[in-house]
């Protein structure tokens, strides 16, 4: 059997009427226009409503998007960023640390900034004169903030303070699972900020969370109270297969090299390829994408393919004959990570965790690129641990104990 694809190759998609793999940026950040492309569900009426209650009708409201990664998350709160900034003042933050002194810090950093950018000369003067002679200026408590000796009331209630200088203002703080890392009394005096300012927001304010289900979790172990205070807890439900076939629709005509030749607008897709690989990735819309990116990679170097169907899709899927032949299905930027699983572990089970610690690498990385090869039908995941497939599974046992 032939491998997938390889990563380096530069592959021609003339023949499909493409200018290029309609699918090779997976994310919202790496697309200029990407409300073009964007697949409207049921979630985007519910968060259209509570936007609505914010800017028109002048009330305050806090809500959390719930998903798993690449679900749409970050799409839909870059969403909410730009049209909150047209509407007043949005602050937007993409959690990568599990440090709550850094967070708080990072939020304060735009109040900061956006008032320094006002003072004239002379007040910028008298600052240096004021500091030099011993005096706390006005954003000194926070740059002097230390872990365990501040107190989250008061933090809250500033941020309330500076937020209320809007006539509209949003705060979006997106992937929290990666603060879930943080000590337990580090969660708690965190989420401790944010409910005394969700507690009081002031008129006409939003406040948006995202994060995974696993961090949804330990966000609500760690302050019942805090979750307890936010208005709507939205999920961001699967992809339908008619909603999977309008997302390939879309990515397709992005790339089209004439509009106008293909009477089928998921040409050299079938529906039924898109729906077999839909269902594989249980409608996770990275997922998909990434299993496209692969099928058409694989699609455009077989002269004897026209059209993508479930058939074609389900025979790459196939188990392969050795080890070696799973390593190249396995897309070229995980295969260091499939090799790691298959040397390291025995092929598994293993947690992502124990992954992490020994690649010292983000263990939302791990995770994610972990979920991307159980959609891709490449590994398995049961009870939170993973391996590889079973087919591949016996080979490795066979091999120890020919080894032995």
């Amino acid at each position: 059997m032939k491998p997938l694809y390889r990563i380096d190759e530069k592959l021609n998609y003339d023949r499909f009427n493409l200018r290029a793999n309609p699918f090779s940026k997976l994310s919202s950040e790496g697309i200029k226009n990407i409300d073009d492309i964007h697949v409207f569900q049921d979630i985007d009426s519910k968060i259209k409503e509570l936007l609505s209650e914010v800017i028109n009708k002048k009330s305050s409201v806090a809500f959390a998007l719930v998903g798993d990664l690449g679900s749409g998350k970050t799409q839909r709160l870059k969403g909410i960023h730009r049209l909150m900034e047209k509407a007043g003042f949005s602050i937007y933050i993409k959690i990568d640390t599990n440090d709550i002194i850094k967070i708080i810090k990072d939020i304060f950093s735009v109040f900061y900034y956006m008032k320094e950018d006002k003072k004239g000369r002379f007040q910028k003067i008298k600052d240096k004169f004021d500091r030099a002679l011993g005096k706390e200026l006005e954003f000194d408590d926070i740059w002097l903030l230390e872990k365990g000796k501040f107190k989250s009331t008061d933090i809250g209630n500033k941020l309330k303070k500076y937020m209320s200088e809007f006539e509209v203002s949003c705060l979006i703080l997106d992937e929290l699972e990666n603060l879930i890392t943080a000590p337990e009394e580090d969660l708690i005096s965190f989420f401790e900020v944010l409910r005394q300012f969700i507690s009081d927001m002031p008129d006409s304010s939003l406040f948006v969370m995202a994060t995974t289900k696993e961090g949804a979790e330990q966000i609500k172990k760690a302050n019942p109270a805090f979750v307890m205070r936010l208005h709507r807890i939205l999920e961001v439900e699967p992809l339908t297969d008619e909603k999977a076939i309008e997302l390939v629709e879309k990515r397709v005509a992005a790339e089209r090299i004439d509009p106008e030749k293909n009477l089928n607008p998921v040409y050299p897709f079938d529906e039924s390829g898109i729906k077999y690989v839909n269902k594989m990735i249980k409608g996770n819309p990275r997922l998909l994408l990434r299993m496209l990116h692969t099928v058409l990679s694989a699609a455009v170097k077989d002269e004897l393919i026209e059209i993508i169907d479930d058939r074609y899709i389900s025979e790459l899927m196939t188990t392969p004959s050795s080890v070696e032949e799973y390593i190249l299905k396995v897309p070229q930027d995980l295969r260091d990570l499939v090799t790691l699983i298959i040397k390291k572990f025995n092929g598994g089970p293993v947690s992502y965790i124990e992954i992490a610690k020994e690649t010292k690498l983000s263990p939302t990385m791990i995770y994610e690129s972990l979920k991307e090869l159980v959609g891709m039908g490449l590994m398995a995941n049961e009870k939170g641990k993973f391996e590889v497939v079973q087919g591949v599974k016996l080979m490795l046992e066979e091999s120890e104990k020919r080894e032995s």
